[in-house]
Order: structure tokens, then sequence, then C-alpha cells
């Protein structure tokens, strides 16, 4: 009689059990989605996070290299007012009445190539470490070699100041397309994976 009292409470009860049962599950079922929803939130915040900083790095090192990239060009521009006028000068007035400010511009220009920037090596070395493979900036740099030697020839002395004005005038302009093709180049290196 006993198992029959228990069965007959089961039996009353059997609707608030089912309902309880039901509920747990429902519970239970709730629990395990929002684990796995939150679970999923939490490794897309991750990732996001994770693509901020390192598009944050890339930004950083971007910048850098710019810095680095614009000292050489800081030099060239600081010449490139001084250039202008000097010529302007000299095809108004005519050459001769300006040899003393051409040739001394010139000497300058090339003591401060020389024992500064050695435009040559530097890129050479930026180039090299970057390990870029652009033909077009590669044959740059080989005429910014081949302006360089022409214009440190030491068996060759120029005697006409207009020819070596403009072709220290094509060598800094050189540089300053250099310049600005390794900071184009680094960029699309850095950034090619946000574009």
């Amino acid at each position: 009689m006993n198992d029959n009292s228990f069965l007959n409470e089961v039996g009353k009860n059997l609707p608030a059990i089912i309902t309880a049962l039901t509920a747990i599950i429902s519970a239970f079922v709730g629990g395990l989605f929002t684990w796995l929803i939150t679970r999923k939130q939490i490794k897309s915040k991750e990732y996001e996070i994770k693509s901020n900083v390192e598009l944050r790095a890339r930004e950083l090192i971007y910048n850098s290299y710019q810095k680095k990239l614009k000292r050489l060009l800081q030099i060239i521009e600081s010449n490139t007012g001084s250039r202008y006028s000097i010529y302007a000068t000299f095809v108004l007035e005519g050459f001769e009445k300006n040899i003393d400010t051409v040739k001394k511009y010139c000497d300058a220009t090339k003591k401060l190539i020389k024992d500064v920037l050695n435009p040559y090596e530097e890129l050479k070395h930026r180039i090299e470490k970057e390990n870029i493979k652009d033909e077009i900036l590669l044959k740059k740099i080989e005429d910014i070699k081949n302006l360089q030697n022409k214009i440190f020839d030491e068996n060759k002395i120029i005697n006409n100041y207009e020819e070596e004005f403009l072709l220290l005038h094509k060598f800094l302009s050189l540089l300053n397309d250099v310049d600005e093709d390794l900071i184009e180049i680094k960029s699309l290196s850095l950034f090619q994976k946000y574009l």
C-alpha cells in the first residue's frame, strides 16, 4: 500500500513535477545559450581589441618610419628655396653676374651631401633592410648613385657651375622622389591588410 500511495501522490503532483522539470530544462537551455552568446561576444571583442592594437602598432611603426625618412627630405627642402631663387636670379640677370653665389651654393651643397647625408649608402641600406623589390624605385636609386658619382668624381672637375648647379638640383629632387616612394611603399606594406 505504501507503494500505491506513493504512486497516487506522484499522479496527483505529476503536472507540478512536469512543470518543474520543464522550468529546470528551460533554465538550463537558457543558461547554456546565454553562456554561448556571451562567449561569442567575448571572443568577438577580443578580436576587435587585438585588431585595433595591431592597427595602432602599425600606425606607430609607420609614423616612426616616416619621421626617419623625413630627415633627409627636410634638409633637401631647406635647400630648395635657395636653389630656385639662385636659379631664377641667374636666369633673369645672367649666369655670369651671379657666378660667386652659385659657386658658394654648389660648394656648400656638395659638402652637405658628402659630409652629412651620404644618400646613396643610406638609401641602399633602407632598401635592403625593407627587402624592397620595386623596379622603378631601384632604378631611381641607381640614378642617385650615378649622379652622386658624377658630382663627386675627383678626376672630373666641373668648371661650369651652371651644369653643376643643375646636377645638384636633379640629384636633390631625385632624393625627394625616392623618399616619397619609400614612404608610400612602407605605408602599403603596413596597411595592405586593412585596405
